[in-house]
């Protein structure tokens, strides 16, 4: 375990992580950097991500639009979306499910109090 300070950006890799760990973690480390870690270390990972800043791509690298999904599916009153696409970081790559859900209007007033 490593001590980190406001400096240190949010990381994975400052957890020993095992084959066959569930991995479960807040936006801070919804990354597409974390998320590739967690597979190299052969764990389950459940990573709670922002769209803007997570980049899904189909099988012939197009950019898939997640933003404009969510807003489709809001549009159309479902309550869930769930996509599969590939992730990102450096010269790798990983397989990712992204399920999402709207936020409650709770969670979404806590949000916008947050700096």
């Amino acid at each position: 375990m490593k001590a980190t300070d406001k400096h240190t950006a949010e990381s994975l890799t400052h957890f020993s992580i095992k084959r066959n760990d569930l991995v479960m973690a807040d936006a801070g480390y919804g990354t597409a950097h974390n998320y590739i870690y967690a597979q190299e270390q052969q764990a389950d990972v459940i990573l709670r991500i922002t769209p803007k800043n997570f980049c899904l791509y189909d099988a012939d690298g197009n950019k898939i639009p997640l933003i404009s999904l969510l807003k489709e599916a809001e549009k159309k009153q479902e309550k869930m979306l769930d996509v599969f696409g590939f992730c990102k970081y450096m010269e790798k790559t990983a397989f990712v499910r992204v399920i999402a859900g709207k936020l409650t209007e709770k969670a979404r007033k806590r949000k916008k109090r947050q700096p």
